[in-house]
């Protein structure tokens, strides 16, 4: 999840505006509009501008391109401003062990 500011970088909100992310089992990350730049954190908000909800098979392989943005909009569950969920499905991340 590290990558998501980067991947909103170019999408337009509100300042304070939160896109919530949660993958159940894991928890979630909320990236928040600043004024310059999204930001993220290790937490949950109650009241998102958008939340989106994957399953952990399904944001790894998203996250790693082992399935692209329209297969993994299949299994999400997006409420919302689908804007910022939708741009969230297009994320590259590199994985590692933390070794």
């Amino acid at each position: 999840m590290r990558a998501l500011p980067h991947t909103l970088r170019d999408v337009p909100a509100e300042e304070g505006a939160v896109l919530q992310v949660v993958i159940p089992g894991f928890g979630g990350w909320a990236c928040t509009r600043g004024p310059e730049r999204w930001t993220l954190s290790r937490e949950t908000r109650a009241d998102p501008a958008a939340l989106l909800e994957l399953d952990a098979d399904t944001a790894w392989r998203l996250c790693t391109r082992g399935v692209g943005p329209a297969e993994a909009a299949e299994h999400a569950r997006i409420e919302g401003d689908r804007r910022p969920a939708e741009a969230a499905l297009t994320i590259v991340s590199i994985i590692h062990s933390g070794d």
